[in-house]
C-alpha cells in the first residue's frame, strides 16, 4: 500500500509541478524535466526515510506501552 501511494503522489507532483516550473522558472522543456527528475529523486529517499522512521517509533512507541 505504501508504494501505491508513492507512486500516486510521484505522478501527481509530476502533472502539477512541471507546467509551473516551466511557467514560474521560465526554462526549457528539457530542463524542467531534469529538475523534475532530481525532485522526484529526493522526495522518494525523503518519503521512505520517513516512513521507516514512523514505523520504527510506532512500533517502540507500542512495545513500550503495552498497547496492541
Amino acid at each position: 500500500m505504501r508504494l501505491i501511494h508513492g507512486l500516486g503522489f510521484e505522478v501527481g507532483f509530476v502533472f502539477i509541478s512541471l507546467p509551473m516550473m516551466l511557467w514560474f522558472l521560465d526554462i526549457g522543456l528539457l530542463a524542467a524535466f531534469m529538475l523534475e527528475a532530481l525532485f522526484l529523486v529526493v522526495f522518494f529517499f525523503y518519503a521512505i526515510a520517513v516512513n521507516w522512521l514512523f514505523d520504527y517509533c510506532r512500533t517502540k512507541l507500542y512495545r513500550e506501552s503495552g498497547a496492541r
